[in-house]
């Protein structure tokens, strides 16, 4: 698994009235925001292009690729700098009054997602803006076409 964004230790149950945010929704939840946790950092532009950085104790590892959204799931397809890794991630979003609870939907290394016990709220971890492009940029460099000494 490339990466992985906290499933918090109190993890519980969906509320059974809990309703499916819509895509629309889901998309502005996540559009020109960066999740940050622990390990992860994934900026979601709003192109729906997806940059990431990953630490692993010392080590930080680049990723980029796309994401999109279908009724209340987002994905993220990301690929290592190098092509070594190519990863999909999965999450489901639910209102239940004024709550949200989030489902880690599809695992990269094939585990299942609890249905059960496995909803959290991934809102927290929400940042406007884009904060991962810097950080990806000194481990791959600039994009292409752009001069840093013009």
């Amino acid at each position: 698994m490339v990466f992985a964004l906290s499933i918090s230790a109190d993890a519980k149950k969906l509320p059974d009235r809990a309703k499916a945010m819509s895509t629309d929704e889901v998309r502005l939840t996540y559009s020109g925001r960066s999740v940050m946790t622990g390990e992860s950092r994934i900026y979601f532009s709003p192109d729906m292009t997806a940059k990431a950085v990953i630490h692993r104790g010392r080590q930080r590892m680049a990723l980029s690729g796309t994401w999109y959204v279908s009724v209340n799931e987002i994905c993220v397809s990301l690929q290592s700098s190098d092509g070594a890794m190519q990863e999909t991630e999965c999450w489901k979003w639910w209102w239940f009054e004024t709550d949200t609870y989030t489902l880690w939907s599809v695992h990269s290394d094939g585990t299942r997602a609890d249905e059960e016990n496995g909803y959290f709220d991934q809102s927290s971890a929400l940042k406007q803006g884009d904060s991962v492009s810097e950080e990806y940029e000194e481990l791959v460099g600039p994009p292409r076409g752009m001069c840093l000494q013009c």
